[in-house]
């Protein structure tokens, strides 16, 4: 603060407690200084748009050197769950300092802005453990874990069996700090069945300057249990475990920019009215390590109308790694189990390998991270793919949190690609987006003269598009005779044919069929949802029975006016997909 005072200064964050309760505090530092100084200051939390969340104003405090001004306390548990999105915006917490000179006026105004980040890294791998019914009691299996970019080790786990109550045998896995790089790491362990989904989970924080260098994790696993259920969980007597560690390594700090000339300064209320401001803001940030990489932001429109079925991206060319195409794939159903989402990276062209660091993430809808899973030096060759099989629980996208993962219907997928040696040039940025061409049509279908229908003798119609000339499909109605006991019941049946290429490849349809009076009342109705699903074949799908011959015939005043059949169809299409690159940016420095 050059017309302040040139003494350095500094921010410090921290978490506090008081009566037992957890706050976040912020102090401003003065460096060395001879002379003392009188200011005016005030600290504000921002959100995303620049609005004042909370402040705290003081006038005429007195600075010696190496002296501090302590901001007031703010609740921890408001800041990071019951207003997390208003305070923690794509997880970043933004402070402003605005500092006036007690006595006078500046000559212009400074504004600073300041970025800190943590350093870091994810990983994820599986993690075999053979002859797992032979490990006796303390007897320990251990694995390395090494930083991405540096390539030195920063932890290590230790698997182990030790005696639990009533004797049995728990398996135990310790987390062991190498050095002091990392000082934090989240763990989530899955054991993983003979097919490869994942049965349990455990998932804990370790502080290492809290918990010390080393710490044991909460126990979800026995001998017992697995031995019991070997065939399931012990393939060819292998324990399989899923980890996936989140670790940061310290932090880093970014000066981005500032301003000097007061025409320059954007127009800031101030507490007091005879000074000019010198303000600066400060970004916490918890995002990857500042590498330069190429980001694929793709949204998916309609999601929900697309959950039966396998999407391809817009295809998009990394220059900076050779020029060459890749390409995302999203398994809706799975790639392997049903109740998961799975995503796939495929290389398309190219005469040699590329190893490439590589990371999918699910975002909201402001921009912050849902789920990620991220992979270390692949190497790709072309036409190869490398696909998270358990990359989501579809009950977590489409149930649980279906506000956070698809607003509007549409999910937000985002695909980050490193070097794993050497840095890219620049950093690149495409979007693209995919959205089915949905169709929705209604009519009533009338089948004259429906008593003197024999079986066998059928009725049809045929639904068109409204987008081109080509019928999408055939709708057929007939009897079908069977036995209940010893009367003969003839069932009305109606069957559906694709006929439209995009519907039979991949195609959805939700078909809605309602009875209706002679007055033109709706009084029984029924729903079917038919998926197409082999490419080049006319599948016929049935739909529901809900009516007999007899039924209708005994009610034929209510439900046969003139000897008229009169159904309501209501159907829904979803085929195709109209897929687009939209925009490609380039920058110096990474998007966070």
């Amino acid at each position: 603060m050059k017309d302040i005072d040139k003494s350095e200064w500094w921010i410090i964050l921290c978490t506090e407690k008081e009566n037992d309760k957890d706050f976040i505090s912020a102090t401003l530092h003065r460096g060395s200084a001879n002379d003392g100084i009188f200011i005016d200051y005030e600290f504000s939390i921002l959100s995303a748009d620049g609005e004042v969340l909370e402040t705290l104003k003081e006038t005429q405090c007195f600075l010696m050197g190496f002296e501090t001004l302590r901001f007031a306390y703010i609740n921890s548990r408001e800041v990071l769950t019951e207003k997390r999105y208003a305070y923690l915006p794509r997880d970043t917490f933004t402070l402003q300092l605005k500092v006036w000179k007690n006595n006078g006026e500046m000559e212009d105004s400074e504004y600073c802005y300041m970025r800190t980040r943590p350093v870091v890294e994810r990983t994820s791998f599986v993690w075999y453990l053979n002859g797992f019914s032979a490990i006796k009691l303390n007897e320990k299996k251990s694995i390395l874990v090494k930083s991405a970019f540096n390539y030195g080790p920063l932890l290590n786990l230790n698997i182990f069996l030790e005696a639990g109550p009533n004797r049995e045998e728990q398996v135990q896995i310790e987390v062991v700090q190498i050095g002091d790089e990392a000082q934090f790491c989240v763990c989530k362990l899955s054991l993983l069945e003979a097919a490869g989904a994942v049965v349990e989970c455990m998932q804990d924080t370790v502080c290492f300057k809290k918990d010390g260098k080393t710490k044991i994790l909460p126990v979800f696993l026995s001998k017992s249990k697995l031995l019991q259920q070997r065939e399931k969980y012990l393939h060819n007597d292998a324990l399989s475990l899923h980890c996936e560690i989140f670790y940061g390594c310290g932090i880093t700090h970014d000066y981005l920019k500032s301003f000097y000339h007061t025409s320059e300064f954007p127009r800031l209320a101030s507490p007091l009215s005879h000074d000019i401001p010198s303000v600066c803001r400060w970004d916490v940030e918890c995002n990857d390590v500042m590498r330069k990489s190429f980001i694929f932001t793709w949204t998916i429109e309609c999601f929900t109308h697309q959950s039966h079925r396998r999407i391809c991206s817009p295809k998009f060319y990394v220059q900076t790694l050779d020029k060459s195409k890749w390409s995302v794939i999203l398994y809706n159903d799975g790639f392997f189990d049903k109740n998961f989402i799975s995503v796939e990276l495929c290389r398309i062209d190219g005469e040699t390998d590329i190893c490439i660091d590589y990371e999918f993430a699910l975002l909201s809808v402001d921009g912050s991270v849902l789920t990620s899973r991220n992979e270390q030096k692949y190497s790709f060759r072309s036409n190869v793919g490398h696909v998270f099989t358990d990359f989501v629980e579809q009950h977590e996208v489409f149930d649980r949190n279906r506000k956070a993962y698809l607003p509007h219907d549409s999910l937000t997928l985002r695909c980050r690609i490193w070097q794993s040696e050497g840095e890219m040039a620049e950093t690149e940025h495409c979007f693209a987006r995919t959205r089915p061409n949905i169709e929705r049509t209604s009519f009533v279908w009338s089948i004259n003269q429906f008593s003197i229908i024999n079986p066998g003798e059928e009725k049809t119609t045929s639904i068109n598009s409204s987008f081109c000339k080509d019928p999408l499909l055939n709708m057929k109605l007939f009897l079908e005779q069977s036995f209940e006991g010893l009367y003969l019941k003839e069932q009305v049946k109606i069957e559906v044919m694709p006929l439209y290429v995009g519907v039979k490849n991949n195609g959805l349809c939700i078909c809605t069929l309602s009875l209706l009076d002679f007055a033109g009342n709706v009084t029984i109705s029924t729903q079917d949802k038919m998926l197409f699903e082999t490419p080049g074949e006319a599948i016929v799908h049935s739909l529901s029975s809900f009516l007999t011959k007899k039924m209708l015939w005994d009610n034929r005043n209510q439900y046969l006016p003139d000897d008229v059949l009169s159904l309501r169809c209501e159907l829904e299409f979803s085929y195709s997909c109209d897929a687009k690159a939209l925009i490609l940016a380039q920058e110096m420095r990474p998007v966070p």
